[in-house]
């Protein structure tokens, strides 16, 4: 009897501890498909470049249909775990791209290197499906990575943020002379100062162009940087958005928050003449009208928008003195119901008695009547055709440094979960490093104005990337001359302290 009343009891414990639990974690048994993410879904796990014991590990579940995912919940049930954990699919980022993310769900720090069981369910009745995640060794990190910190340095402007053991540490005292000289002269452009020190994160890999602004600056600094190496030039643009969004306003119309950062910048990601060059727009067809420019900036053609706006606002400050439009667009205010572009035409009515629709004919006829030369023309195709190619890259073969979907981190916390590894490790595989190499090659060129070794580099990185969307492996796509010499190449920067730069 004793023995039966026991057997009742474990029965009904079992019972009620499967009761409570979640649906999905009940039916894993009957409908687990072990060959990975269902067609249409896609998994991403950080940090990048393989995972070793002591990772704090993220997952990223990517939905195919973004309008059907939208609030759906994902079920993660990590090795070991008695119940699963939870995320709802949202928007991400920039784009605001459908995404569910377990930030640092996974703790390795206990484990031996093995492989391990990660299940995934998507609620109340999608797919279930199970992957494997190898954990190696933490010894067979590099010492520098394994062993990485962040620290800070105060300086007058700035607090900066750098992981030890990178080109930042590295040359560390440059940069704070960058970052103080590009602070004056952001506050002599904006006409005010930074009441407080700003953050500075420098980032040791890629981010989206190189440079985000919240509160704080987060800029990329490393040796290989195939977004480009206007390190200073993208600082004081970031600095510009922290100083414009101190000073305030009711609404500041993206294209104008943009526009504002590389007018006052002198340039995008170099010092540029800009109404020129926007004028270079007309003679490749690209002008965007204002309208429509205004509302969904960011989803528009990235380096064409942001050099409308930028020579837009030079125009305005030509045409009206720049107290004026500062007033102008300080006092934008939102319009009920109606998009920022109907929000710019009320308060150009109110401020300069003019309309959206005028600024437009009279903005686009000013462009026509100084042309751009045909130098001019070249740099801005080539130039809009790089980052093209650069965000192709990255969507294809670095995704978490896409600008619309970065992997952002906040830098505080970070430092108290003593997160390195996220932006220490990245992709680095033969055909990353070979891409990468040809991009920096491709945007030195195009700085110096070789506009045929530009071309030539960027449709090497092309065809690579044509034949990876093809179905061809990224290792096995390497079969354009330029890609294969480029793979084969010693690397440029043994002995020498720092990381392959260029061909």
């Amino acid at each position: 009897m004793r023995h039966r009343l026991i057997f009742f009891a474990l029965f009904g414990l079992g019972a009620l501890l499967a009761a409570a639990q979640p649906v999905g974690a009940q039916i894993f048994a009957h409908q687990l498909d072990d060959s990975g993410p269902p067609p249409g879904y896609a998994v991403l796990s950080l940090p990048e470049d393989g995972h070793y014991t002591g990772d704090r590990i993220s997952f990223i579940i990517l939905p195919p249909d973004s309008q059907a995912a939208q609030e759906q919940e994902v079920w993660l049930t990590l090795p070991g775990a008695v119940t699963p954990e939870t995320a709802v699919f949202g928007g991400y980022g920039i784009g605001g791209s459908q995404r569910a993310t377990f930030r640092w769900a996974w703790n390795t720090s206990a484990l031996p290197p093995a492989k391990y069981p990660v299940t995934f369910q998507i609620s109340p009745d999608g797919p279930a499906w199970r992957q494997w995640v190898t954990l190696r060794p933490a010894s067979q990190l590099p010492t520098p990575i394994h062993a990485a910190t962040w620290q800070s340095i105060a300086i007058d402007c700035c607090v900066v943020y750098f992981a030890s053991g990178t080109a930042s540490q590295r040359d560390l005292e440059d940069l704070l002379e960058i970052a103080e000289a590009q602070s004056q002269a952001a506050e002599a452009r904006m006409q005010t100062t930074f009441s407080e020190p700003v953050s500075v994160v420098l980032l040791p890999r890629v981010l989206g162009h190189g440079g985000f602004a919240t509160d704080k600056i987060y800029v990329s600094y490393l040796d290989r940087n195939y977004a480009g190496e206007a390190f200073a030039q993208v600082l004081h643009h970031e600095m510009i958005h922290v100083l414009d969004g101190r000073l305030g306003a009711s609404l500041r119309p993206t294209m104008f928050i943009e526009g504002l950062a590389v007018y006052h910048s002198g340039g995008h990601f170099k010092p540029e003449p800009l109404l020129p060059r926007a004028a270079a727009l007309l003679d490749l067809g690209w002008y965007i009208p204002l309208a429509h420019l205004a509302d969904g900036f960011y989803l528009k053609q990235h380096e064409i928008g942001y050099l409308q706006a930028a020579a837009l606002v030079e125009y305005m400050v030509a045409r009206w003195g720049y107290p004026a439009f500062d007033i102008f667009y300080r006092n934008i205010v939102p319009v009920s119901g109606r998009t920022q572009a109907a929000a710019i035409d009320a308060a150009l009515q109110i401020h300069f008695g003019t309309t959206l629709a005028d600024l437009n004919r009279d903005f686009y006829a000013y462009l026509q009547a100084n042309p751009a030369t045909p130098e001019q023309t070249a740099d801005v195709r080539l130039t809009v055709e790089f980052y093209d190619t650069v965000r192709r890259y990255q969507q294809a073969l670095d995704p978490n440094a896409y600008f619309l979907s970065a992997w952002l981190l906040d830098i505080d916390s970070m430092q108290a979960e003593n997160i390195t590894a996220d932006y220490l490790r990245h992709p680095r595989s033969t055909t990353n490093l070979a891409l990468e190499l040809l991009l920096a090659n491709a945007e030195a060129a195009l700085t110096r104005g070789e506009f045929a070794a530009a071309q030539a580099g960027i449709d090497a990185v092309n065809a690579v990337l044509q034949e990876i969307e093809n179905g061809a492996t990224a290792q096995g796509s390497l079969t354009t001359p330029l890609a294969g010499q480029s793979a084969g190449r010693r690397n440029p920067g043994a002995g020498t302290g720092r990381a392959p730069r260029r061909l």
